[in-house]
């Protein structure tokens, strides 16, 4: 009966702005994070046909009865903005029309169109170390022009463990540097703005791979010499956030000119030597091939063998589509790869725990193979996809996730063109690779090199959260190993296979891709409920004697 409602709900669904709001209407939220994690929630504005004007959003602190805070600096308010997506993609999508992605930052008053339906802000809340556990409360009040006052009552529970700065799954992305220099019509995007997007990232539990190769050149001066000042800020600034893994260099897919080779061995000899003495050399990879086909593999072990040489410490890399997917099996070793590679990515998950106790590490990536109710990045599937991808990743115990690129936005760089005449000031457009719609996209250019975030990074994050508790469960069981009888334990313990309540998982044997891999697409709160008990699972072992 009010000017206009709200509505609030969490983050594993995405709100259509032309339909109306599908659970049920309440002014409250209850959600629970652990100290360093962020996690988010929707505040869905129902403008009930009418325009909002100056429409203001102001957040109290978050405070306990104990007389604790969380300081409403700690809370961010982001707009959730729209992409038109009115073409047939290619894999089974939810819709046609209007999807939720880019998330607007909050910083002034907004309007919000009587045309929209429901329109969702993205509320995100951080609790830093330190932060005592227990309930704060809080609320959000929402104003316009000529119209009453509406608030909504925030309840947060913070449990008693913290997360890791650095995620124990590995992460690498790709990113395109001259789009993001041509979107802004720069010659070189400047590095402290190169800096914030590496933040971005991180900040969603996401390596910047290209961190390492960005801001450094394969050439040496006249006098022989690298100069690696600016990578070395670059670098420093992502390690402090949580950098695990970077890339040193792309080798070329195909053969090298004699010329050209001494040129990019020189180089990884004096990149090595420049990390080895920064003590960062274990957090750098060497990409040797990417997705060689089987006669490629000879040449590919005579460029693993000489980068050896520079230093056996240098971890090479390898994405295959084909070749030795059994590296448990020394009668598929044929190339003589498996103790020369140590990061294998098939874009087949394969489980190699043999492979990992020799100190191999083993990924997964999924490069538009990801169909049906499956992990995936496509901007038009439900918010549960981009949820699971961690889980996927523990429940086949990869040591890492690859995704080829994370700025992959060429169809909106338009380079040359007035700032005023590219987004937001124009449609985005969705397509990246052929009609798969954000594949390789999950940031987009905001104002004066700002780097904004997306719904589905967030859940990405959310999810990699997720993988931490599962973590921290297990390495607390450890220490109960020999006590089976326990029936609470072994309910613990349970919570450590989601193929039994959560996800679909394949045999060994079988080449496993990414159909229908969700147990329970269309029911998101499932992961919530079970991330509940993983914490308070947590919380009782911490607890016990």
């Amino acid at each position: 009966s009010g000017d206009f409602g709200i509505a609030l709900t969490h983050s594993v669904i995405k709100l259509r702005k032309d339909a109306l709001f599908p659970l049920p209407v309440t002014d409250q939220i209850e959600i629970s994070l652990a100290r360093n994690e962020y996690e988010s929630f929707q505040l869905a504005v129902l403008p009930f046909g009418k325009d909002l004007k100056n429409l203001k959003v102001e957040v109290s602190d978050l405070r306990s009865k104990e007389g604790s805070t969380i300081p409403k600096s700690r809370i961010e308010t982001s707009l959730v903005d729209y992409n038109l997506i009115d073409w047939q993609a290619a894999y089974v999508a939810e819709y046609k029309g209007w999807h939720p992605d880019p998330l607007i930052p909050v910083t002034n008053t907004i309007k919000i169109d009587g045309k929209d339906v429901c329109r969702p802000l993205w509320i995100t809340i951080y609790a830093p170390e330190g932060t005592k556990a227990g309930e704060y409360k809080g609320t959000i009040s929402l104003s316009a022009d000529g119209m009453k006052k509406v608030t909504a009552y925030v309840k947060c529970r913070v449990w008693d463990f913290g997360l890791p700065v650095a995620s124990h799954l590995k992460t690498h992305s790709w990113d395109q540097i001259e789009y993001m220099a041509d979107f802004y019509n720069l010659e070189e995007l400047p590095l402290e703005w190169y800096q914030k997007f590496c933040e971005l990232l991180l900040k969603n539990r996401f390596n910047p791979g290209s961190a390492g190769v960005n801001y450094v050149s394969e050439k040496p001066d006249s006098k022989g010499n690298y100069d690696f000042s600016k990578v070395e800020k670059v670098l420093k600034y992502c390690i402090d956030r949580g950098l695990e893994r970077f890339s040193i260099v792309q080798m070329k897919k195909g053969l090298y000119t004699p010329e050209e080779a001494e040129e990019v061995y020189r180089f990884v000899e004096a990149y090595t030597k420049f990390l080895k003495e920064k003590g960062w050399l274990d957090k750098a990879l060497v990409e040797l091939w990417d997705e060689p086909t089987d006669l490629e593999y000879p040449y590919i072990k005579e460029r693993a063998e000489r980068l050896k040489k520079i230093d056996p410490d240098l971890r090479l890399q390898l994405f295959a589509e084909g070749g030795p997917y059994d590296f448990f099996d020394r009668n598929t070793d044929q190339y003589g790869l498996n103790d020369l590679v140590d990061i294998w990515a098939p874009v087949n998950i394969i489980e190699s725990p043999e492979t990992q106790a020799k100190g191999g590490e083993i990924w997964t990536y999924f490069c538009t193979l990801a169909r049906e109710s499956a992990p995936n990045f496509f901007i038009d599937c439900p918010a549960i996809y981009q949820r699971s991808i961690a889980w996927y990743c523990w429940m086949y115990g990869v040591d890492g996730f690859e995704h080829w690129s994370s700025n992959y936005y060429w169809r909106n760089v338009k380079k040359g063109k007035p700032l005023d005449e590219k987004w937001p000031n124009v449609p985005w457009d969705s397509r990246t690779y052929y009609y798969f719609n954000g594949e390789g996209q999950l940031v987009y250019p905001g104002p004066d090199g700002a780097t904004y975030s997306s719904v589905r990074l967030e859940n990405f994050r959310d999810g990699m959260d997720d993988y931490e508790y599962l973590y921290r469960l297990k390495e607390l069981l450890l220490k109960y190993e020999g006590n089976k009888t326990d029936p609470e334990l072994n309910a613990y313990r349970q919570l450590l296979y989601p193929e039994d309540y959560l996800l679909f998982k394949y045999p060994r044997k079988i080449k496993v891709t990414l159909e229908n891999t969700l147990r329970y697409p269309e029911q998101p709160e499932k992961i919530l409920d079970i991330r509940e008990k993983i914490a308070i699972a947590i919380e009782k072992i911490q607890w016990m004697k």
